[in-house]
């Protein structure tokens, strides 16, 4: 299992002024440690301020080297697919092509209200949506005979001379879901809130089947757990600390609900959660450092990793 960083865009620890600051800090301990990537996602809508993910990661594309920057997610149907791709290509050119557009539907109505979008045509505009991203990132122009986006008669804006962009999209592993990553995606992104180690091997041997049902080989075909929020503590009032106070309120769960969902505890008992998912055939972690980000960052690589990363 590889190991990747989310950059901190929330700020459950200190001013969300400090959050790009902190970004920075993270990059260069991630690469100084041995992770392979860094990621941000996106929403219009949280419990509290949310630094915009493509902007973070634009501000360290030079910075990060050679890790590779990912969207954990991206809702490319709310900000439009041309613009998001336009977005994700300009990123790919600022960062050698180090890049993977990670992408999801979104999932309150909320969000889809502040975009202008209509909630109960979600679905149907999200499959068009992946459509369009697949042909913009294979250099090519908008589909026609589509619903909700039409093609122009001029080219788009989009990049085309940059190396491609996979596009992984996101299921928290229904049928229906991994079917639509399988028709779309050359990669799979599982939300560790909504996959238990279990649940991930389930819907991993789903999207497998899924997968040959398409004629292709599922072993080239990526994935990634992630958004795993972390804190690793020998204290276990820190720990009860962080459940209760920091992400029990921000994520709108009580504590005992996030236990096993989230990787917070002991090293100990971390290494025992991300053994579990390498243990499903999880490929690689994308572990989000709630905060003091530099620390945790050396105690996952020392104290949990180890024999769990390859």
């Amino acid at each position: 299992m590889q190991a990747a960083v989310h950059l901190p865009q929330v700020p459950f620890a200190g001013p969300a002024t400090e959050l790009p600051a902190r970004a920075r800090d993270v990059v260069d301990a991630a690469g100084d440690l041995g992770f392979v990537g860094v990621s941000a996602n996106d929403h219009f809508t949280f419990s509290t301020q949310w630094v915009d993910g493509l902007m973070l990661l634009a501000s360290i594309a030079e910075r990060a080297g050679p890790l590779e920057l990912m969207t954990t997610v991206a809702l490319p149907a709310l900000r439009g697919p041309v613009a998001f791709a336009s977005s994700i290509t300009a990123l790919a050119a600022m960062s050698e092509g180090r890049v993977v557009a990670g992408v999801g539907l979104g999932s309150s109505a909320a969000d889809h209200g502040l975009a202008g979008l209509d909630w109960s045509r979600r679905w149907q505009r999200y499959d068009e949506t992946l459509q369009v991203l697949r042909s913009l990132l294979g250099g090519d122009g908008v589909p026609a005979g589509l619903r909700f986006y039409a093609p122009a008669d001029q080219p788009t804006a989009v990049l085309t001379d940059v190396p491609h962009v996979q596009l992984w999209p996101a299921s928290w592993g229904s049928e229906t879901g991994l079917r639509r990553v399988a028709a779309h995606g050359e990669g799979w992104l599982a939300s560790a809130y909504h996959t238990s180690p279990d649940e991930f091997g389930v819907a991993r041997t789903r999207l497998e089947a899924a997968l040959r049902r398409r004629g292709a080989d599922p072993g080239g075909f990526g994935h990634a757990v992630v958004t795993m929020r972390t804190y690793v503590s020998d204290r276990p009032e820190t720990t009860r600390r962080i459940l209760a106070d920091v992400l029990a309120p921000a994520l709108g769960r009580a504590p005992d609900a996030l236990r096993g969902r989230v990787c917070v505890g002991s090293p100990a008992e971390c290494t025992r959660l991300v053994g579990a998912y390498a243990a499903q055939g999880c490929r690689r972690m994308h572990f989000w450092p709630i905060a003091d980000e530099v620390e945790q960052l050396e105690l996952l690589a020392h104290h949990v990793l180890p024999g769990v990363v390859q």
